[in-house]
Order: C-alpha cells, then structure tokens, then sequence
C-alpha cells in the first residue's frame, strides 16, 4: 500500500500536467486581416504536426506560441512570436531576410521536423 504522500504527488502531477508531455510549441497561420486561420499545428517530440487548409494561395501571418515550459529552456529562445509569409500549394514560407524560406527550412535550427497534412475548409 503507497504512503499517502505518494499518492498525493501522483494525483498533484496528473493535475498539474507535468505527468504527461505537453506540446511546447503551437503555430498559427492566419490570413493577412487575421480574420481566418488556414493553418495550425503544436510540436511534440521533436516534430511540428498540423494541418493546413487545401488550396490557398495567400499572404499570411505566423504565430509561434511557446509553452509555460518552453519559456525557461533555450530551444525556442531566438524564436519571434510573429512573422509574415505565405501559403503556396499548400506550402508554408516565412520571409526572412533575403527572401522566403519554408517552414520546412526555418524549423531545421530548432531541431524540428514538419508534418502538415491539407485538409479541406477555410474560405
């Protein structure tokens, strides 16, 4: 039979969601007006997994949003919370200084692979 403060600790950690892997990045891509959101996805063990709407060709805006976690380490550190791009058959871009790079491309120094399937909706 656990001690009672075991049993404590156990339910303190399912409650506080330290016992499971939370996501430590979200990403969000809307359209220029900020008015639909035409892609999403959340990373989790070393891989950025979404979906982003089938068919648009756009100028979007991208947000990086990092977990309570995530604040206090270093990976995600040089990591904007916004960026301007585009979506192009069903491709993410983010203009960096020289031009635009895929999300594919941009994710490499942080150690994450990219995993977006289309789905249809949006607009």
């Amino acid at each position: 039979m656990p001690h009672k403060w075991v049993t404590c600790v156990l339910t303190l950690l399912a409650f506080s969601g330290l016992a499971a892997p939370a996501s430590a990045l979200e990403m969000m891509v809307w359209d220029s007006q900020l008015q639909t959101k035409l892609a999403y996805g959340e990373s989790e063990n070393g891989v950025l997994r979404g979906q982003v709407v089938r068919g648009v060709a756009d100028d979007v805006i991208i947000l990086f949003s990092k977990s309570d976690l995530e604040r206090g380490r270093a990976q995600f550190a040089p990591l904007r919370a916004r960026y301007e791009g585009e979506i192009r058959g069903g491709q993410i871009m983010i203009k960096v200084p020289g031009g635009l790079q895929t999300l594919e491309q941009f994710l490499m120094p942080y150690r994450l692979k990219l995993s977006l399937t289309e789905t249809s909706g949006g607009r």
